[in-house]
């Protein structure tokens, strides 16, 4: 079982803090990165996730419910060995939503990635009839490797889900030890250097940062 530690503030970490609060707090709006696009403009609503050109003429790209991130990410083509493989790159655009997280690749094509991810059932009533639907619960936060987009982590207010595969599988990494929901940020990053350590940080509304070395048992 992997152990969860305290932060707790010493000479010369506020600093430390200030980055990792820049990273759980991210603009709700992205400009577009790709040299030479003609769309300048990416943003999320309550209706669903939209982009505006240079002209001014705004589209709506998936409607599927309410997003509350976006977060753009490089992803470099493949080396297979061949001559001319490994080069160039592409966009990957990753949605926070109230269904959950979408990920897509052209802006055109959504996959949902929400396997492993905690759900809730909702009772609802229609014409005198009761039925039952499957929802996913709220999402408080999501934040992806800067050194590997593949490793992404998300929360909910009581528990912190770690993938190792761009968000198509998902693990519980559970919480600090403490029975009190309240978390609200997440960060993870894999420290620079060969073996270097995946670690997950958290943020309570109360307790403070909490962090993990995930994968390594007992962890300090």
């Amino acid at each position: 079982m992997v152990s969860i530690q305290k932060i707790r503030p010493v000479p010369g970490f506020c600093f430390f803090l200030i980055i990792l609060g820049s990273a759980f707090f991210m603009p709700f709006s992205v400009n577009a990165q790709s040299a030479g696009s003609k769309w300048s403009v990416l943003w999320g609503s309550d209706t669903g996730f939209h982009r505006r050109n240079q002209a001014g003429r705004a589209e709506t790209l998936w409607s599927g419910g309410k997003v509350s991130k976006i977060i753009q990410t490089d992803i470099k083509a493949p080396d297979n060995g061949k001559a001319g493989s490994g080069k160039g790159s592409h966009q990957r655009l990753t949605l926070l939503t109230d269904t959950g997280i979408w990920v897509s690749d052209n802006m055109k094509n959504w996959e949902q990635h929400n396997d492993g991810l905690p759900e809730k059932v909702i009772k609802l009533y229609e014409d005198g009839k009761k039925s039952f639907v499957s929802t996913i619960q709220e999402m408080k936060d999501l934040e992806i490797d800067p050194l590997n987009p593949e490793i992404m982590v998300c929360s909910v207010k009581d528990a912190v889900y770690l993938s190792c595969s761009g968000g198509k599988n998902w693990e519980n990494l559970g919480m600090p030890e403490y029975r009190s929901n309240g978390i609200k940020a997440v960060a993870v990053t894999s420290f620079p250097g060969e073996g270097g350590d995946l670690t997950v940080f958290c943020s309570h509304s109360i307790h403070g940062v909490y962090y993990i070395k995930a994968g390594k048992p007992r962890a300090k």
